[in-house]
């Protein structure tokens, strides 16, 4: 037990200085310090027995080792906000939780968003149950359950975030099912542990529980409506909370914690409602961009190329900081050990340690490995080449098996195939044909491992692939071998590749040309007809796919297709509609906000609709 600690916690002492005398002194030279009293050894301990009853409500605290207590450092000064401070959050993503703990409910580190109040509000009520914090890439996920635990601290909940799994995992799951406190559970990247959700089924059964989950938008939107039936929840008491845009009404903070890290000294002539103005129009309401424009600006741009160049020179540096932003911006969280496994690195030499610019992006702390930003990683990832991003990728992949936890293994296994992930590795303006060939082979190098022989996603995602080149034959090919890898497993809902096979069929047709255009579409129609039907399947995802694929088909062969197929084709694009619309009203009604099917991809088919009409006298047979 820390005596000092314990002892100046109490009011009554904060101001005194204790002396600990092995045996009785007279108290002459010390008068100096004013008054003293003295009390002896047992007079000591019940002292300290009273003031550790007042502070320490529970003598014995359960040690948790698979989730971690959300808390504050042990330090006795008060930190305060400097220009280091604010760099290291806005450049780093670094939170100093001491800080934090000063400033949680003044907007003067980190701002309170609209949905911080909402979240609060509902789970004080007792109105939600489980808690979906989403976003895309830097977003400030992060940053918002820093904020929210630290006033669920500040109002008596105990806050965990989950870590690992290990032996005493169930033990740990049990406290919770029992405790009396109001306890907040986070899991971050929580698409990656449906297998601890589902035995988190009886936990949620005490009321005291609230499960917090965390992802971004698009992988939320592929796996959200497993939730219910997993946690055994309804669907009433599971809400989301969308970070990707600021609410209106939050931008002025936002605006004023850059103002006060000197980031918009080029604005500084502009009023503050010009600078809202920048954000919300220029930046579109989102922190990442706002991150990336105002605060990777030329001369921070400037320091981290120096670094980058500094870990250039040192190849060990160079492939711990890449893999290190890689595995950040998938949301995969290795500590120092099993990164280094996966790298087949044999421990650091002492020369990577001091490369200054191996220490100015990430940090090594207790066995545990990070960058912090996901805004940095996404910058430093975007200014190497796409070919070292594929081999630091198959490297790791290849190595994955050397991870104990089964989890993780999946993660990477997962991660590292998926066609949308490799998109915000490798942006599309930076691809050309010859970047498309070493994406191609890729994934050709994946399936020469066997590892993934019977996995219908994998071949599904090799498909994509082939089309994105693109290689039609090769994306045919890869698609029937999804399907029948699907056929081997029981109850394989082939949602996803019907989505995709419909894409292909008329992304061909239009690029390769086709004899029976009609019967293309038909065909195209219908699988993802059944693709929407699907239980699990999102109807986003496919009405995105049909906005893209239906108006460039209809722009090539309008000129061929008769009245009667132009009417069927209206019929369909009219359903979709009606599709989206619906969508958009069952999601608004259970908050499901990154769900809805936004106005623009509306107003493709309203146009549509518009040009079928217009193309010629159509009968009209909706």
């Amino acid at each position: 037990m820390d005596l000092k600690r314990l002892i100046y916690n109490d009011g009554q002492y904060k101001d005194k200085i204790i002396f600990i005398d092995i045996s009785k002194r007279p108290h002459d030279t010390r008068l100096k310090f004013g008054a003293i009293e003295t009390i002896g050894l047992r007079g000591l301990a019940t002292e300290i027995e009273d003031i550790k009853a007042t502070h320490i409500k529970n003598s014995t605290p359960f040690l948790y080792s698979c989730f971690e207590r959300f808390n504050y450092s042990d330090t006795l000064h008060t930190p305060y906000i400097d220009s280091t401070a604010r760099r290291m959050l806005f450049e780093k993503g670094i939170i100093d939780t001491d800080i934090l703990k000063n400033h949680i409910s003044d907007n003067e580190y980190l701002f309170s968003r609209t949905e911080i109040t909402s979240l609060l509000e509902l789970m004080q009520t007792s109105k939600i149950r489980c808690a979906c914090i989403t976003a895309h890439l830097a977003n400030g996920k992060t940053c918002f359950l820093n904020l929210l635990s630290a006033i669920l601290l500040s109002i008596g909940w105990d806050v965990f975030f989950y870590q690992h799994e290990n032996v005493h995992l169930q033990e740990e799951l049990d406290s919770f099912r029992n405790t009396q406190r109001s306890t907040a559970i986070i899991v971050e990247s929580y698409h990656l542990y449906f297998s601890l959700l589902g035995r988190m089924r009886r936990v949620m059964d005490n009321p005291k529980i609230v499960l917090i989950l965390s992802s971004r938008t698009g992988i939320h939107n592929s796996v959200n409506r497993r939730l219910s039936e997993v946690l055994e929840v309804s669907e009433d008491f599971i809400q989301e909370f969308n970070l990707d845009k600021l609410a209106p009404q939050d931008i002025n903070s936002f605006v004023d914690l850059l103002d006060k890290g000197d980031y918009l000294l080029n604005q500084r002539s502009l009023s503050h409602p010009e600078k809202n103005f920048l954000i919300s129009h220029h930046c579109n309401s989102s922190v990442s961009a706002a991150l990336l424009k105002y605060v990777h600006s030329q001369t921070v741009r400037e320091r981290l190329a120096e670094s980058v160049q500094l870990i250039s020179t040192d190849l060990t540096a160079q492939k711990i900081v890449i893999s290190t932003f890689i595995l950040q911006m998938l949301s995969i969280d290795l500590n120092a050990n099993e990164l280094y496994s996966i790298l087949d690195i044999k421990g650091l030499p002492q020369s990577t340690l001091n490369n200054s610019g191996f220490q100015d992006l990430i940090e090594i702390k207790s066995g545990k490995i990070t960058s912090h930003s996901t805004v940095l990683a996404q910058y430093i990832i975007s200014q190497q080449p796409p070919t070292t991003i594929l081999q630091s990728m198959e490297v790791m992949n290849q190595h994955a098996e050397r991870i104990f936890s089964a989890d993780k293994k999946h993660a990477i296994r997962a991660a590292f195939i998926t066609y949308s992930n490799l998109n915000l590795l490798i942006l599309h303006h930076a691809r050309n044909e010859f970047i498309n060939c070493k994406i191609l082979e890729y994934y050709y190098n994946l399936s020469q491992s066997r590892i993934y022989d019977d996995n219908p996603f994998f071949w599904l995602q090799y498909a994509i692939a082939s089309m994105e080149l693109p290689d039609y034959p090769r994306a045919n090919s890869l698609l029937q071998k999804a399907y029948d890898c699907a056929n081997q497993r029981s109850n394989f809902d082939t949602f996803q590749i019907d989505t995709q096979y419909a894409r292909f069929i008329l992304e061909s047709a239009c690029v390769e040309g086709s004899t029976s255009p009609y019967n293309d579409f038909i065909v195209a129609s219908t699988y993802w007809d059944k693709a929407v039907k699907s239980s699990k399947s999102n109807p986003r995802l496919v009405i995105c796919q049909v906005v893209k694929a239906y108006p460039e088909f209809f722009s090539k062969y309008h000129g061929v297709l008769s009245s009667e197929e132009k009417n069927k084709l209206l019929i369909d694009t009219q359903k979709f509609i009606d599709l989206a619309q619906q969508n958009n009203i069952f999601s608004r009604q259970h908050n499901r906000p990154s769900e809805i099917i936004g106005e623009d991809d509306l107003n493709t088919l309203g146009q549509l609709k518009k040009d079928i009409l217009q193309s010629e006298c159509v009968p009209v047979l909706l």
